[in-house]
C-alpha cells in the first residue's frame, strides 16, 4: 500500500474485519477515534480474536503504524488500512492470512469502486 501512515492506539476490535483506533491528526492538533477495515482480506468470524491477540502482542507503547492509501475509505465510511508492528515491520492481514482466519481480497479496491459507480446496485 502507498499513501498516508501514522502511529495509531488501537482501542478494539469491532468485527472480524473492522478496528477501533486512535490516533493524532497534526491539522487539528488532536486525537480522533476512526473505523478502520483491513485492507485486501476477507476475514472469518475467528479473525476477530486473532487481531485481539495480535494487538496485544504487537501494541505495547503504541508501536503500530497505520498504512492507508489516501485515507480511501468504504461503502460505510470506514476507512481502508493495515497495521503494522514499527518494530518488526509484520503486518496485521499478513498475519491473519498466515494463520489461516483471513483470505487475500486483490480486487478489495476494484469491487469498491465498482460499488461507488453503481450506488451499492447490482
Amino acid at each position: 500500500m502507498v499513501g498516508q501512515d501514522t502511529v495509531v492506539t488501537v482501542i478494539r476490535a469491532t468485527r472480524c474485519d473492522t478496528i477501533h483506533v486512535r490516533l493524532m491528526v497534526p491539522a487539528i492538533q488532536s486525537m480522533v477515534a476512526a473505523r478502520v477495515v483491513l485492507e485486501g482480506v476477507i476475514c472469518q468470524p475467528e479473525a476477530r480474536e486473532a487481531i485481539d491477540d495480535w494487538v496485544e502482542i504487537h501494541g505495547n507503547e503504541d508501536r503500530l503504524r497505520l498504512i492507508t492509501a489516501d485515507f480511501f475509505r468504504d461503502s460505510y465510511g470506514r476507512i481502508l488500512g493495515d497495521l503494522q508492528d514499527l518494530d518488526s515491520g509484520e503486518m496485521l492481514t499478513d498475519y491473519l492470512i498466515d494463520i489461516g482466519v483471513a483470505e487475500a481480497r486483490p480486487d478489495h479496491y476494484i469491487d469498491l469502486l465498482r460499488e461507488m459507480m453503481t450506488g451499492g446496485e447490482a
